[in-house]
């Protein structure tokens, strides 16, 4: 092994940041130990790639792309998105929105996703789109307040009354979220929650926003609910449904109260809600605000500099991606051009590995969403490497056959997302050892 390239910017001879010592790298032909060419760090806002323009990349030695530069997110990655966005705010834990074009920084990093529709026309109570009360089974509920937290509105319910039945429904607003559905189509409602005063029942296992399948004529066949006890920090209940009814025909919501028929009381508790959602995913995502139609969210679109896609088009090259809440089957964490995979999943979202048209798999048998991760690859024109989490290295003689003009993060350019938190993505410009990168892949932090 030769001796480390170096190059300090930092005054007062303090490395900087894209030079910490777990960033070093071993060549896999020993002739070199190196630092990265490109760091985008999300969750610390900083990033750097190399001096070099992306022609001269190509033919550049590891060592001449050790000297980088700090830069501003818009200069190491393209970002659009056509409409507004919701996000949790990382400084006080409320969901504010973010404006056109506009990227979403929560705390666990960059959050990207693709398009979704909510189909619960009105997403919150307020006095011009109010919520129908189903008073129902015992129960009767009432609008005590109503306000805005953050960039939402929301509204706190007194329940009242001993349940007569094992589910008492406080809001069904059918005509708000019926849509058209199929059997075999994955649903997933939300709803936010958070108890204002008094206590819980013991009795009750809490609320839940359904997800019930109707008929051609609107009647009820099954459905699916979730519940969650509310608790004094609002939270969000979620509840997932692959519609399994051959004569589904619609999907609806609701919100339902879960007790114990004739011992379940309520005397005068106050829950706050907001933020009601009904989308056709397998998963929910950020919250889609409505007030008296169906919204659809746009698709983020975040595309790397044409720098950094030029040192991932090199003959060799190796690349660590962190972050968490990963999901979407076929979706891309690192795309390229069309519909080509770096880094992504595969049929579905527990399979995760590298390659287009040869996909070598990295790590299956996964539960997404995926928790805080780190996934590595590495490449030449001797075959690849890839780890998941830390793993042994999987290892392929087959070469990276990705179409590299283009990169994107968390899609490729046609559109396979994959939605989730990116933390961290550094790129070197050399196929480091299999030690090297398996010593690198792991999450953010570890």
């Amino acid at each position: 092994m030769l001796g480390l390239a170096v190059s300090l910017t930092a005054t007062g001879g303090t490395p900087p940041f894209w030079q910490s010592a777990d960033l070093a790298a071993e060549a896999t032909d020993g002739a070199f130990t190196g630092y990265p060419a490109a760091v985008l760090d999300f969750s610390g806002k900083r990033y750097a790639q190399t001096q070099l323009s992306s022609t001269a990349i190509a033919s550049a030695t590891p060592s001449q792309m050790q000297n980088l530069t700090a830069k501003a997110l818009a200069d190491v990655m393209t970002f659009t998105r056509a409409g507004n966005a919701t996000y949790i705010d990382p400084a006080d834990g409320l969901i504010r929105t973010a404006a056109t074009n506009i990227q979403r920084f929560e705390a666990d990093g960059l959050l990207l996703e693709g398009p979704a529709t909510n189909f619960a026309t009105i997403s919150s109570h307020t006095a011009t789109t109010p919520w129908t009360n189903m008073s129902s089974n015992g129960l009767t509920v009432a609008v005590v307040a109503t306000g805005m937290m953050g960039g939402v509105p929301y509204a706190d319910f007194s329940l009242n009354g001993t349940m007569t039945t094992s589910a008492s429904t406080l809001f069904v607003v059918t005509a708000t979220t019926i849509t058209a559905a199929l059997s075999g189509q994955s649903w997933t409602a939300s709803l936010y929650h958070q108890l204002v005063s008094g206590s819980w029942p013991a009795s009750s296992f809490g609320l839940a926003a359904g997800v019930f399948e109707l008929n051609a004529s609107s009647s009820y066949l099954d459905g699916s609910l979730t519940f969650n006890i509310p608790g004094t920090a609002f939270a969000r209940s979620i509840t997932r449904r692959t519609l399994t009814n051959a004569l589904t025909a619609y999907v609806r919501s609701g919100i339902i109260v879960n007790g114990i028929a004739g011992s379940t009381s309520f005397s005068g508790q106050i829950i706050r809600l907001f933020g009601l959602q009904l989308e056709q995913n397998a998963r929910a995502t950020s919250l889609i605000q409505t007030t008296g139609s169906a919204v659809t969210r746009p698709a983020d679109n975040a595309r790397l500099s044409d720098q950094i896609a030029a040192i991932l088009q090199r003959n060799a090259a190796s690349l660590v991606l962190q972050g968490t809440n990963w999901r979407g089957a076929v979706g891309r964490l690192i795309g390229g051009s069309n519909a080509e995979r770096l880094i992504g999943f595969g049929s579905d979202d527990t399979t995760i590995g590298s390659g287009t048209a040869t996909f070598v798999t990295m790590a299956s048998g996964l539960i997404p969403p995926l928790p805080n991760s780190g996934v590595g690859l590495s490449f030449d024109s001797a075959g690849r490497a890839a780890s998941y989490n830390g793993s042994a290295p999987s290892t392929s003689a087959t070469e990276i056959d990705t179409d590299r003009s283009a990169i994107y993060l968390g899609r490729d350019q046609n559109g396979r997302f994959a939605n989730g938190h990116i933390k961290r993505l550094t790129i070197w410009p050399f196929r480091m050892t299999d030690t090297d990168l398996k010593a690198k892949a792991t999450a953010y932090g570890a």
